[in-house]
């Protein structure tokens, strides 16, 4: 019997192993077994174990959306960080779609080739030579190409931040000088109007208290159908009521139209104080 012995993949003791098998033994077994699982055409990842993800819209979002007051009185120096921006992220979507699209397009390709083999042989042809994608490879390329319009898009929103931070003191002061020359005028054109639309208003608001429509009845709109089936009649009646309720509404928003433009008129003055 053999006598235990004291291995280690280090070439120091560690622990008893009875089976006479050495450590170079052990760690020849251990890469072979690697090989084995990873296979031969195994990928090694380009940056790190951690696989690339492509953006949901709502994180590419974040770097291609911006204030609404950015659009107004915007500095040319920020309209060309911004179309650069824009740029980025149609790239980006792009290529995320491209990233998503590689199962669909593998199966698509797959099928063509076993379409094209079928009809040469129903043909009675020899069946053609097929040329098929290396998708490991493609999967690989697609994300790399995707990770770096996602940082192209980032570092096109970070520059862009920094020219709006620049601008700003001065794209503060633009605007600050167009709303006071633009007050003047907004209030000179209320003063005109102001007096010719309550007049309007107060006459429609009179004739509707002097002759309220009616309230709309399903009786008012309902059709008897041709054959008095309960499912005929049954549908003659909801017709009927939604009709009613349509007129009904528009007479309700008649009314709050003529209630929203006195509003609209307290809340202009207001504004323009």
């Amino acid at each position: 019997m053999t006598a235990p012995r004291i291995i280690s993949a280090g070439g120091q003791p560690n622990r008893l192993d009875d089976s006479g098998v050495t450590a170079q033994a052990v760690e020849a077994f251990a890469k072979s077994y690697a090989e084995r699982r990873d296979g031969a055409n195994s990928v090694v990842p380009l940056r790190g174990p951690m696989r690339h993800r492509s953006w949901s819209s709502n994180e590419a979002a974040a770097y291609s959306s911006r204030p609404a007051w950015h659009e107004h009185g915007t500095p040319q120096p920020v309209a060309s960080a911004w179309e650069a921006v824009e740029d980025a992220a149609t790239a980006e979507r792009a290529s995320c779609t491209a990233v998503r699209s590689i199962e669909s397009d593998r199966r698509a390709e797959r099928q063509l080739a076993e379409l094209a083999v079928d009809n040469a042989i129903e043909a009675g042809e020899e069946p053609p030579a097929l040329t098929i994608t290396d998708w490991s490879a493609e999967r690989v390329r697609r994300e790399a190409i995707d990770a770096a319009r996602q940082r192209a898009l980032r570092a096109a929103r970070e520059e862009y931040d920094a020219v709006v931070e620049a601008e700003l003191p001065a794209w503060r002061a633009a605007l600050a000088d167009e709303a006071a020359q633009r007050l003047g005028t907004a209030r000179a054109a209320y003063s005109s109007a102001d007096e010719p639309i309550r007049a309007y208003l107060e006459a429609a608001s009179a004739l509707l208290a002097m002759d309220p429509p009616a309230e709309p009845s399903p009786a008012d709109y309902f059709r008897k159908p041709a054959h008095e089936t309960e499912v005929e009649l049954f549908a003659a009646r909801a017709e009927a009521e939604d009709r009613a309720e349509a007129a009904r509404t528009e007479i309700r928003h008649e009314r709050s139209r003529i209630t929203a433009g006195r509003d609209a008129l307290g809340a202009i003055a207001e504004a323009l104080a």
